[in-house]
């Protein structure tokens, strides 16, 4: 058995590799739209007007997401007044806390094979996936946290602790839906249904009846907690968002995606990329097919495979909505390096050196790729000294040999997250002013305070501006050309904020009072008179 002082220092390794992921992220990358700037405006907007109940965003109430997430970045500003880096760090947080629970069921499924419980950190923070979207503003971290918590709960309730263990899975279930809704339900049902082949002691009989009866309960507690909030929030919102948030949002998303719809292969095409560099691992697949399913093996399998066939049937994708499954596919692959004879399960992490050699390659050509689009005109500057620096990391990667197994894992999870902390303090440097909107938000402050009004165009505004500025009003949103005509001169002495590219800001010799790069355009600040004198400016919208 591994001494404490041993297990303590590994402990440490990815702890500290998770801070410098989140801190490189957070300091060197400004609030990307358009999700994390609404999320953050959401809350802003639940602060400010005191709209806990019921979310909104821009003045209008917000059905898209329940509201846990929001009251966490709220406990932050409770302790430590409105700012956005502790409610940029709420979300990573449950990252970390994740990797500790990863770790305890490892300990709980294969009690034996402590090197599982070491490795599995490593290997799930390894994951670019889970590394990258870990320093987010997003839902699927925190959902991914409770997902984790219900298996735990599961575990639980499979062996003598059976009343908290279900207590456990219940407010787990229950928290999941306060994060993003019934799709919780998706990732812990089929791990609960399928406890007859996973448990250890097959669940048979009464066993089986009693199992299922326990299920049922954690169901209904999950249902009990986010009732709680959903049926008054419903009352209070109106019939409008009563059926967003009752109908809407969970079963209209299942059946017909309306938005992200792509085809059910989708996910499978992914596959390669969410399990870089693992799945690159030759001598591990080898091992796997003269593996035994132990019901570790099979619990995880129950969990991830599933979901993952459900998710891929539902029409609404995208690539982030797998990082629930992430944990027990790392603590598969954790469980298969345990069971490589050393040095088989490899003492080069080729893998990672290839990514990094690729990715230095790209930017050693990318000065002279004759593509004039997008964000790689302000990318080709100093590029070729970050290509080089890839280059060489590369090759150091290549040659180095690790000198255990568990040294080897560590490595390539450091390798992982070093490449993304040097694509965030290099290249990504070169493009955040086209995602900073810090500057348009400070002016429409100022102008707001002044008390001038302020329309923005074109009306599918998701709420940009509104934590960035701290804005106190919602600004008007014209559904047309035409309601924006006539908005200009109802308020002559207003401002309207354009979403526009670059030829159409500068037509006719005119110049807004204020523009920046924003994303493949910009966004430009222009007087409601200089809009009224100027009409083909909003033609050319």
């Amino acid at each position: 058995m591994p001494s404490r002082v041993t297990e303590a220092r590994w402990t440490a390794g990815w702890v500290i590799l998770w801070l410098m992921l989140a801190l490189v992220a957070l300091i060197t990358r400004p609030v990307l739209p358009i999700d994390e700037t609404r999320y953050l405006s959401v809350a802003w907007e639940m602060w400010h007007g005191g709209h806990f109940l019921v979310p909104h965003v821009n003045g209008l109430p917000y059905s898209h997401k329940p509201p846990l997430l929001f009251w966490l970045i709220h406990l932050g500003w409770v302790l430590w007044g409105v700012n956005a880096f502790s409610a940029r760090m709420t979300a990573p947080v449950f990252g970390l806390l994740g990797l500790f629970l990863t770790v305890h069921l490892a300990g709980r499924l294969w009690p034996a094979q402590h090197s599982v419980a070491r490795h599995a950190p490593f290997v799930l923070l390894g994951l670019p996936l889970w590394a990258v979207f870990g320093t987010l503003t997003m839902f699927d971290l925190p959902l991914a946290f409770f997902v984790l918590l219900g298996a735990v709960g599961f575990l639980m309730a499979s062996g003598e602790s059976v009343v908290s263990g279900w207590a456990l899975a219940g407010i787990a279930m229950g928290a999941g839906l306060l994060t993003k809704g019934p799709v919780i339900l998706l990732h812990l049902l089929p791990l609960g249904l399928l406890a007859p082949w996973w448990m250890q002691s097959g669940c048979r009989g009464l066993e089986r009846w009693r199992w299922y009866a326990g299920l049922l309960i954690a169901l209904l507690i999950a249902l009990t907690v986010a009732l709680a909030w959903a049926l008054p929030a419903a009352d209070s919102g109106g019939a409008a968002y009563a059926q967003a948030i009752l109908w809407h949002q969970t079963a209209g998303r299942m059946v017909r995606s309306f938005a992200h719809s792509r085809p059910v292969w989708w996910y499978a095409t992914l596959l390669p990329l969410v399990l870089f560099p693992w799945c690159f691992e030759m001598p591990l697949w080898r091992r796997v097919r003269r593996m035994r399913l132990d019901p570790g093996s099979r619990f995880c399998l129950s969990w991830a495979l599933p979901p993952l066939l459900l998710l891929s049937l539902v029409s609404g994708k995208q690539i982030h909505y797998l990082i629930p499954l992430l944990p027990p596919v790392a603590l598969l692959f954790a469980r298969g390096m345990a069971a490589l004879p050393w040095p088989a399960a490899g003492r080069r992490l080729w893998p990672v050196a290839f990514l990094f050699m690729l990715a230095g390659i790209a930017l050693l050509a990318l000065p002279g790729l004759p593509i004039d689009a997008g964000s790689l005109p302000a990318m080709r500057k100093g590029m070729p000294i970050w290509g080089l620096l890839m280059l060489a990391g590369g090759i150091v990667l290549f040659l180095w040999k690790a000198r255990t197994r568990t040294a080897a894992v560590a490595g390539s999870c450091a390798a992982v997250s070093v490449f993304i902390a040097l694509i965030h303090v290099g290249p990504l440097r070169r493009v955040e002013k086209a995602y900073d909107i810090a500057p348009m938000s400070a002016k429409i402050s100022r102008l707001q305070t002044a008390g001038r009004q302020i329309a923005v165009w074109p009306a599918k505004y998701a709420g940009q501006f509104q934590f960035a500025g701290r804005l106190t009003q919602p600004l008007a949103t014209p559904k047309d050309r035409t309601a924006l005509r006539k908005w200009t001169k109802r308020h002559p002495g207003g401002y309207v904020v354009l979403f526009t590219s670059q030829k159409v800001s500068l037509a006719h010799g005119l110049r807004p009072e204020f523009a920046q790069p924003f994303r493949r355009g910009r966004v430009a600040l222009w007087r409601a008179t200089v809009l009224q004198r100027a009409p083909k400016v909003i033609d050319r919208l």
